[in-house]
């Protein structure tokens, strides 16, 4: 399927697919912000990232970066809590179907890694905070016990 077709339908299989959706972040956290969200894209862009326009829109999302290799793209998710995510699958205007199905999807993490080094803090210190964040969520959510 051509780029300039699934530019056009995209915004439309979007909407219509959207509920299909279950998580509201996609799985594989790199870790959190070191630095500033525009420093971490600029430094994205300069090895070889560019807007990833063809993906969804997870809650919290501030940037959708990818990296092409061949028939594939390594895509990394900035959101506004500092949270960094990323995963490596199919480009979907190369294999929409595989793409949406996520057939070979994967972490890729030690690659991840050194795109982001320097910007992003080690996985294993942001599960810190992400426990804290979720126990944080929990704990000011309102109580439906009777």
């Amino acid at each position: 399927m051509s780029a300039s077709i699934l530019r056009t339908i995209f915004p439309y299989l979007e909407r219509l697919f959207r509920f299909l959706r279950t998580d509201i972040r996609q799985e594989y956290l790199l870790g959190i912000l070191s630095s500033d969200t525009n420093a971490c894209i600029i430094h994205l862009q300069s090895i070889g990232f560019e807007n990833q326009i063809f993906a969804w829109v997870d809650d919290g999302q501030v940037a959708s970066l990818r990296k092409r290799e061949g028939d594939f793209q390594y895509h990394i998710r900035i959101f506004n809590d500092g949270e960094v995510r990323g995963h490596y699958e199919y480009a979907p205007e190369v294999a929409p179907i595989k793409h949406l199905r996520r057939i070979a999807r994967e972490a890729r993490s030690p690659a991840f890694r050194t795109f982001v080094e320097g910007y992003v803090q080690a996985r294993e210190e942001a599960l810190n905070h992400a426990t804290l964040s979720s126990v944080r969520q929990v704990a000011l959510a309102p109580s439906y016990r009777t």
